[in-house]
């Protein structure tokens, strides 16, 4: 017996030995929880001024936006207007230019006919002098050209009386040769 009172002597320190240290990580879990609950305390205080800047700035945009919409209302009036008037501006001087265009135009053509009729008047006479140039040239040439063939063709006669006196001399040779190799000749 003695023996179970010590194991439950031994048992029991062990348990209230076990007992302190979860009374004491009870309180440190309760203190956890009181800095915990202070920090929350703080972050509702900093989230509710963080909802009160957000909601500011949202009606402080909503008035800057709306103040744009309307600045840019008139803003499209105004440039309406001014493109109105720009595009009248326009028409009136498009039609002042279109005018003045066609006179100029009208005033150009009078002046390039006259200088194609001069310019044609100078370029026949040119003709005229290259084509009389030219037959003079043809005529040169062309006397030129029939002295170069009666040269050639003179040339080619001497040639082809030579070539022939040759043949000729050729051809008795032949002959000569032919005709002393059958009567025994050489």
């Amino acid at each position: 017996m003695e023996r179970a009172i010590e194991f439950l002597l031994q048992n029991r320190a062990k348990f209230d030995t076990l007992l302190g240290q979860i009374a004491q990580r009870l309180d440190q879990t309760a203190q956890q929880l009181d800095r915990t609950e202070r920090q929350v305390a703080e972050m509702r205080m900093q989230l509710q001024g963080h909802a009160e800047t957000q909601s500011e700035f949202i009606q402080i945009t909503t008035t800057a936006i709306q103040a744009l919409s309307e600045a840019q209302a008139r803003g499209d009036e105004r440039l309406r207007e001014r493109i109105t008037e720009l595009d009248e501006r326009l028409s009136e001087r498009t039609s002042q230019l279109d005018e003045k265009f066609t006179a100029r135009i009208a005033e150009n053509d009078k002046k390039f006919s006259e200088q194609i009729a001069q310019n044609e008047k100078e370029f026949s006479a040119r003709i005229a002098r290259n084509d009389e140039e030219f037959r003079r040239t043809i005529a040169r040439n062309d006397e030129k050209f029939r002295r170069a063939i009666a040269e050639n063709d003179q040339k080619f006669s001497e040639r082809t009386a030579k070539t022939d006196e040759r043949l000729n001399r050729l051809a008795a040779l032949v002959e000569r040769h032919i005709s002393e190799g059958r009567n025994g000749g050489a």
